[in-house]
This record gives C-alpha cells, sequence and structure tokens, in this order.
C-alpha cells in the first residue's frame, strides 16, 4: 500500500487531486483509441497520441517502483513463486498489493497492445519491463524484488492486451458494418 500513499503525497503536494489526473488520462487514451479506429485522417496522430500515452504511463510505473522510492540498507527479495498466496494467511494486505500490481500493468497491456498490434510482443516487453524493475529494486535495495510480482504485473497486461484486442475486433465489426 506503500505506492498508493506516494501517489496521494505526489498529488497533494501539488495541489491536484489524483483522481482527475487518472480521469483525465483515461478520457485521453479513450478519444486516441477512438479517433485510431473510426477515423482513418487521424489514424497517425491517434497512433501516436496512444504511443506517447504508452510511454508516460511506462515513466510513471518507473516513478511509482523505482524513481521516487527510498533505498533501504538491505536487499529484500523472494524467488519463491506464489509465496505470498501462502503468506497471505497472516498478512492479508498481501492479497491486496498482488491485485494492485495486477491492476497497474492492465492499461500497459492495452497501451502496449495499441502501439505494437501484437499481444505476444506487447507481453514480452512487459516480461521483461518487470523483470528489469525487479532486478533494480534488487540491485539498488530500493522495495521488496519477488517473482509474484513479474507474475502479477505480466498477467495485468495480458488481459489489458487482449482487452485491447478484443476493443479492436469489436470497433472493426462495427465500422465495416457502417
Amino acid at each position: 500500500m506503500n505506492e498508493l500513499k506516494i501517489v496521494d503525497s505526489f498529488f497533494y503536494s501539488i495541489g491536484f487531486p489524483y483522481y482527475i489526473f487518472i480521469l483525465v488520462a483515461i478520457a485521453f487514451v479513450f478519444v486516441a483509441i477512438l479517433l485510431y479506429v473510426f477515423c482513418s485522417t487521424y489514424k497517425k496522430a491517434a497512433r501516436y497520441s496512444l504511443v506517447a500515452a504508452f510511454l508516460a504511463y511506462v515513466f510513471l510505473i518507473l516513478c511509482n517502483t523505482i524513481l521516487y522510492r527510498e533505498p533501504s540498507s538491505e536487499r529484500d527479495y523472494c524467488l519463491i513463486p506464489f509465496w505470498s498466496y501462502f503468506a497471505s494467511i497472516q498478512e492479508p494486505d498481501l492479497i491486496a498489493e498482488n491485485i494492485l500490481n495486477f491492476i497497474l500493468f492492465l492499461p500497459f497491456g492495452l497501451l502496449g497492445w495499441f502501439s505494437t498490434k501484437s499481444i505476444k510482443l506487447t507481453v514480452v516487453i512487459c516480461l521483461c519491463f518487470s523483470g528489469m524493475i525487479e532486478l533494480c529494486q534488487f540491485v539498488f535495495k530500493i522495495g521488496f524484488a519477488e517473482i509474484d510480482d513479474i507474475i502479477h504485473n505480466t498477467l495485468g497486461c495480458l488481459i489489458g492486451a487482449a482487452i485491447a484486442y478484443a476493443i479492436w475486433i469489436v470497433f472493426s465489426k462495427v465500422i465495416k458494418k457502417l
């Protein structure tokens, strides 16, 4: 839950409610997707907008997971897959953390798919990116590096990419009927 406190304190410090930022970001992505799908004249601009939104989101993830974290005195890591499910019996907050890791990478998959048009490539990029984040957390002692994060991040990305693909299929069928 540290991630939410960091986001809260950042937006509080600049005097801007973060839910407005999130709503504006969602509206921006939605408009870019609609332009990309429906307007052939704006396709290139919409694609660049989606790529820019994807890169901005990657930067936000880096801020949340690496750049704005304080280093600790020792390296914390766990290389046992799914350990957090067993540990959640005694620490229920771990389930919420797993869900947040999953949710954090849903937009990565959504924006990644619209940028690459490939679920496979998007998931591979996410897997490498997530692995890089965990490696940085381990090397620089800035968080808890764990395999579970990589699994949940990649799963969130996969679902996000599948949602993007489904949106593309639905809108493509709607356009063909018009």
